[in-house]
């Protein structure tokens, strides 16, 4: 269970090698597993410079659902916005620097995160933020305001180090998946709902 607003790992900064004193981290999800957020307050975090692992396989993904999925309390044709989604912040280049003023495409380009989700961008176009492989994400994205959503997936800034492939967003409170810069690709993309 997530519990809260969690950040895997602390920022590592916008350049290659990760900021002195911040802490990397990488988060494993196995095969199978199921994690899920029981609030619209329940959120997952990856910082720049740290890694989400989600390698599971056709027969046995990895699901990022909610709490009331999980309980069998969910309307799977009109439920949505029942946690905050995933946010994955990178070190690639992005064009919309608000955190530290420079002119594209300088790599202490940076911004900040909707949703509180911390700051992403930098100069490392191969950047790697982890895996997410046979990975089904359901119920999730909170519309705030206008300026101020979660997805069911934000990838900013991530760069084309991280391997994106067979991924589904269901029913999303706001977009399935809202790339902000970066350089990822993706493969066998499905948003539903």
């Amino acid at each position: 269970r997530i519990n809260g607003q969690v950040f895997v790992g602390t920022d590592g900064g916008p350049l290659a090698a990760n900021a002195s004193g911040t802490l990397p981290a990488t988060l494993t999800v196995e095969a199978g597993v199921t994690v899920f957020g029981n609030s619209p307050t329940d959120g997952l975090v990856i910082s720049r410079g740290s890694q989400l692992v989600a390698n599971g396989t056709a027969a046995a993904p990895v699901v990022f659902t909610s709490g009331p999925a999980v309980r069998g309390q969910a309307n799977y044709a009109t439920d949505t916005a029942q946690w905050l989604g995933i946010s994955i912040n990178g070190k690639a280049p992005i064009n919309k620097c608000d955190v530290v003023a420079v002119t594209p495409p300088d790599a202490q380009c940076q911004d900040d995160g909707e949703a509180s989700s911390g700051i992403f961008g930098g100069g490392v176009d191969d950047d790697d933020s982890g895996v997410l492989n046979y990975v089904r994400l359901e119920f999730s994205g909170i519309f705030f305001s206008e300026e101020d959503q979660s997805n069911g997936i934000a990838f900013q800034g991530v760069g084309s180090g991280t391997d994106i492939n067979f991924l589904q967003v269901h029913n999303k409170g706001d977009d399935g998946i809202d790339f902000f810069g970066g350089t990822a690709e993706t493969k066998n993309v499905v948003i539903t709902g």
